[in-house]
C-alpha cells in the first residue's frame, strides 16, 4: 500500500468488514504510518461516541439487570484504541444484551476500544474492566456496534 489508507476503508477496517487481503495490507501499512494509525484510532473513537450518544436517554441505569447467558464461544480480539495489530485469542464466557464477559491471556486497559471477531459477527466494544484471575484475565466489555462477519473472514 503505497499511499495512505482511504477514508472509507478506515471505518470498514474498524467494523471488520474488509476482506482478509485488504485488512492485512492495512495492517502492514499502519506499522509504518502514524497518520493512518491515528485515523483508525479516531474512527474507532468516533463510532463509539456516536453509539453512546444514540443510547443516551435509554434506560441505562443498572447494566446487571440484564440476564446473562453462559457461553464458551471462541474469537479473536484486536485493540483498536490504542491501536495494536496483534490479534489475541479470546473466549466469550457470557453475554447479555449490551455486554460480554471475556477470558483473555493479556491485560486490557479499561476504556480501550476493541474489535471482537467471532464466527457470526464482528463487534466493536469498550473495555469496562479487566482483572487477573489465575493465569488469565477476566474482562467485561460494553458492545458498541455489531456487524456481520464478511465472507471469508473469521
Amino acid at each position: 500500500m503505497a499511499d495512505h489508507v482511504r477514508d472509507d476503508d478506515v471505518e470498514l477496517y474498524v467494523l471488520g468488514r474488509l476482506t482478509a487481503d485488504v485488512a492485512d495490507a492495512i495492517d502492514d501499512h499502519v506499522r509504518h504510518c502514524g497518520k493512518c494509525c491515528d485515523a483508525i484510532q479516531a474512527a474507532a473513537s468516533s463510532l463509539s461516541t456516536r453509539n453512546r450518544a444514540l443510547r443516551k436517554g435509554r434506560n441505562d441505569e443498572e447494566r446487571r439487570l440484564e440476564s446473562r447467558t453462559l457461553t464458551e464461544e471462541a474469537g479473536l480480539l484486536q485493540v483498536l484504541q490504542p491501536l495494536s495489530l496483534k490479534r489475541l485469542a479470546v473466549t466469550i464466557s457470557n453475554a447479555s444484551g449490551k455486554g460480554l464477559g471475556l477470558r483473555v491471556a493479556e491485560h486490557l486497559d479499561a476504556g480501550g476500544l476493541v474489535q471482537i471477531r467471532t464466527r457470526h459477527a464482528v463487534l466493536l466494544a469498550e473495555v469496562r474492566y479487566c482483572i487477573k484471575a489465575g493465569g488469565e484475565f477476566l474482562a467485561g466489555v460494553q458492545v458498541e456496534k455489531i456487524s456481520d462477519t464478511p465472507e471469508g473472514r473469521t
